[in-house]
Order: C-alpha cells, then structure tokens, then sequence
C-alpha cells in the first residue's frame, strides 16, 4: 500500500484526489473506494492502493483508508 495527502474533495460529488508521498502525478479517488469512511476532507493522510483504470488510461487510487 502507498500513503499520501488528500489534496482535493468534493463531498456533493463523491471524488477527489490524492498526491502520493512517493511523487508522482495526483491520483483519482472515488467515494465507492474508501474504506472506513464515508468522506474525506482536504490534508487528511490516506493510506491506499494504485490500480490502473483501463477506461480511462490511467492510475487510480483504490481502497483508500484514513490514517
């Protein structure tokens, strides 16, 4: 699993973005991921797993958990 912040999220939507402690360009987060939590909120630490979304070409983060 990787770590990183919340940089962005849109409770009304569902979604937001994470940027990886490792670098890197920020990634996708979905309510539907989360783990434990309903929401997140911007500068939360998260711990989580990239996985790469054939639809749309690019990495995504998955069962996102708060730290």
């Amino acid at each position: 699993m990787s770590t990183g912040t919340v940089i962005f999220y849109a409770e009304d939507k569902g979604w937001g973005f994470i940027r990886p402690d490792e670098g890197g360009a920020d990634l996708f987060a979905h309510a539907k991921s989360l783990v434990g939590a309903s929401s997140l909120m911007q500068g939360q630490r998260v711990e989580f797993d990239e996985v790469f979304d054939q639809q749309r070409g690019k990495y995504r983060a998955a069962d996102v958990k708060v730290l």
